[in-house]
């Protein structure tokens, strides 16, 4: 989405989250492929992608490149949602999630983030041909890094001061896009007209 867009949205949406019920169903209808030994493929690929704009938005930010928050907001809540993406198709639960409360630095977010890019590459490129067992554990692996890029993504938010409110109300926005991504039937917003479309409903 557009920087201002997002700000201008940012600036309107309610700082109250959407119900978890209405959350999941979004997570579940943006899954692309949706069936098939690939299910979910293509949403495994933006999870990494948005790994790496984070990495990039907040390495600007605390580098002094760019003090814009509202680049480190979005990018910081399209990881937090694509993690929901990658625990619908790997089929992970959420008391799997372990927050690790040790102190966390700056280094920490690449590395967790870093971690998690590399493991669900390898578990695209690997999964499909291995036995059960250890596909299992691949899963545990990535279970594990989901783990502590959640807890990095607390300690981010810390860094930027960025209140649960605000976080709220960044969910509602990125929501509120890929809501209507999914009822243009382009869950992954691969057309070109179907942004502008979205900018404009939004």
């Amino acid at each position: 989405m557009d920087r201002e867009i997002y700000k201008q949205k940012f600036m309107e949406a309610d700082s109250v989250r959407i119900p978890m019920a209405e959350f999941q169903k979004i997570i579940s209808d943006s899954i692309y492929p949706v069936t098939g030994s690939k299910r979910g493929y293509n949403n495994l690929l933006i999870a990494i992608e948005e790994c790496a704009e984070l990495i990039e938005s907040f390495g600007k930010y605390i580098s002094d490149k760019d003090r814009n928050k509202y680049g480190v907001y979005e990018e910081l809540t399209d990881v937090y949602l694509a993690q929901y993406y990658v625990m619908n198709v790997l089929g992970i639960e959420e008391k799997d999630i372990k927050l690790d409360t040790r102190h966390r630095t700056e280094m920490d977010v690449f590395v967790s983030l870093s971690k998690l890019q590399f493991s669900l590459a390898k578990y695209m490129r690997k999964a499909e041909a291995l036995p059960l067992k250890e596909r299992k554990q691949m899963i545990r692996q990535i279970t594990k890094y989901l783990s502590e890029v959640r807890s990095s993504l607390l300690f981010l938010q810390g860094c930027i001061l960025m209140t649960k409110e605000e976080l709220f109300k960044s969910i509602n926005v990125v929501m509120n896009r890929q809501k209507s991504r999914n009822e243009l039937q382009d869950p992954l917003g691969l057309r070109k007209d179907t942004e502008q479309i979205v900018e404009n409903i939004l």
